[in-house]
């Protein structure tokens, strides 16, 4: 199973060549903790980050330390912890909007829905601003619509306010404040170990998209309604699927996929009949206009279908935050070339493009 998506072209990866870029090698059970590192120091040199759950389920927290660990910034020391309510709340302090606040119930929702991962990085070679000054511009904006290409909230394909991958101190003394919060006293020193006691990852919790939950309640809608797959779908839902799991978007991703939808919802038409057609088009025009996880999901009730807790959050998330404005205009014929070859490269040689007929 894909832990991560990977930061070579947005092609889907495996968590050994993810472990190859950071110079670790083997399976799971090689991944050893290598001993004590001790209480975090407080030098210019070191900063601590926290990966939030949505970036431990997808696996991008190893993109985002290959990344750095290219940049000369290395992982001195990891601890893997479950973070409370209280521990939110105190952790984000003044940030904080209130108690019913939609965000903050999000964000309580969102780190106690699995395990996350405190890391202590060093670059000892460093010169110039301190490392903590470094990450904050290294992480992007809070919104991930203000992130640029370079950013780590852009490279990891951040989609909002809330699962925005990571958290990292603003300052040396807000670090040491914020480890004693989380009750981090020490770290362990080595390649980060699987965490014993997290679940199991599930295909669903891979990609922490809004676009992604979309497309898989769409297709489980189509298999409602059909029965059998329609004639021709299955291309469709390939392709439409692949612009889901990017994790940096391209331009135009939204209005791609509504056409997608469309053409899905024409053979369903044709298939089955308007009243299922119907049906389709109304999960399509909610994912495409709020991501309202209420709306969601009375559509597809009448289907026997309901949203998972995760995919609920995920819908919730964005539903706050909106699509992103890049997500939205003309059909990006260039990210089309790059879905057709990622889709060539699984079929191999020889097969029909994607979307001829």
């Amino acid at each position: 199973m894909v832990r991560g998506r990977g930061v070579q072209g947005n092609h889907c990866v495996s968590g050994r060549q993810q472990l190859a870029w950071l110079g670790m090698s083997g399976s799971c059970a090689d991944m050893v903790q290598c001993g004590d590192a001790g209480p975090f120091t407080a030098s210019q040199k070191d900063a601590f980050v926290l990966f939030a759950p949505d970036s431990v389920a997808s696996g991008t927290y190893v993109d985002a330390l290959a990344y750095l660990n290219g940049m000369g910034i290395g992982l001195h020391g990891f601890r893997w912890i479950k973070v409370t309510n209280s521990q939110v709340a105190e952790l984000y302090g003044s940030n904080r909007m209130g108690t019913d606040s939609a965000e903050d119930i999000l964000v309580d929702r969102l780190f106690t829905s699995g395990p996350s991962l405190a890391c202590w990085l060093t670059a000892p070679h460093f010169s110039g601003p301190s490392l903590v000054d470094t990450l904050r511009v290294l992480k992007g904006h809070k919104d991930p619509a203000e992130c640029r290409p370079g950013h780590l909230r852009h490279l990891l394909g951040a989609e909002n306010t809330v699962m925005n991958c990571m958290h990292s101190s603003d300052s040396l003394a807000h670090a040491v404040k914020e480890l004693q919060i989380l009750g981090v006293s020490s770290f362990v020193r080595g390649e980060v170990a699987p965490n014993q006691d997290s679940d199991a990852p599930t295909p669903e919790r891979e990609f922490p998209s809004a676009l992604w939950v979309a497309c898989r309640v769409f297709a489980e809608a189509v298999h409602s309604l059909c029965g059998a797959v329609p004639k021709g779908y299955a291309k469709w839902q390939e392709q439409g699927a692949a612009l889901a799991r990017m994790s940096t978007k391209p331009e135009g991703v939204l209005t791609e996929l509504q056409q997608i939808w469309g053409r899905q919802a024409e053979l369903v038409e044709l298939a089955v009949g308007t009243a299922e057609a119907t049906a389709l088009r109304r999960v399509a025009s909610i994912c495409s206009a709020s991501f309202n996880a209420d709306d969601v999901a009375e559509a597809i009730r009448p289907l026997g279908l309901a949203l998972s807790p995760w995919e609920d959050l995920i819908l919730r998330c964005q539903q706050l935050r909106g699509p992103l404005p890049q997500w939205i205009g003309p059909r990006n014929t260039h990210s089309g070339r790059i879905i057709c070859d990622v889709i060539r490269s699984r079929r191999g040689p020889g097969t029909q493009h994607p979307g001829q007929e």
